[in-house]
């Protein structure tokens, strides 16, 4: 059988290798890297990779199913660098910041470089694409008993973040409140409104 045109595909197992790849290089533990360069320099005081569920911090929310039934905690070394990361909004909202000013280490990996389907490129996992005549680049994340959606419309400096305990999708309302707050619509994004 021919081999076909090659097609761009996400996958969370190869952007785990290349966390542990990116740590082992590093002679660190991916735990530790994201510490290094991301939570100390940033402030960061509750963005972390617990290995076990023992080492959710005091307060960790539980996820729920789409129904609100409680969900385990998704933990371990092996996924730490696809969805393994625990954040509180503060800290969210600090990185966004950071990677709009340009203030967070690999902030190279927002740019695109290469095709990711139609109408789409995708740079280090950050997705970009048109809405509504700008760029928004973005990325989102699920595990179990929870989403998250992080969006940047580096046109306006304008960014946002949305964290949900739930398993349900929350991508088409990121998308409608950067396009709503910063998306174009003057300064009501810079603004605080």
């Amino acid at each position: 059988m021919p081999v076909g045109r090659p097609r761009p595909r996400y996958s969370n197992l190869g952007f785990e290798l290349l966390g542990h790849a990116l740590a082992h290089a590093a002679r660190t533990t991916y735990a530790q890297l994201v510490r290094q360069r991301l939570a100390t320099p940033l402030n960061l005081d509750c963005f972390y990779v617990p290995g076990t569920p023992a080492q959710l911090r005091p307060g960790a929310l539980p996820g729920r199913s789409r129904g609100g039934r409680p969900r385990q905690p998704w933990t371990g070394e092996g996924l730490g660098p696809a969805g393994g990361i625990r954040a509180s909004l503060a800290d969210m909202a600090r990185l966004t910041a950071a990677l709009l000013d340009g203030s967070a280490a690999g902030v190279g990996a927002l740019d695109p470089v290469a095709s990711f389907g139609v109408g789409a490129r995708i740079g280090a996992a950050w997705i970009t694409v048109e809405v509504d005549g700008r760029p928004v680049t973005w990325h989102n994340g699920g595990t179990g008993g929870f989403r998250s959606w992080l969006g940047l419309d580096r046109a306006t400096g304008t960014g946002l973040v949305l964290l949900s305990a739930t398993a349900a999708s929350v991508d088409r309302q990121g998308f409608a409140l950067l396009a709503e707050y910063g998306g174009g619509k003057g300064d009501s994004g810079r603004n605080g409104r």
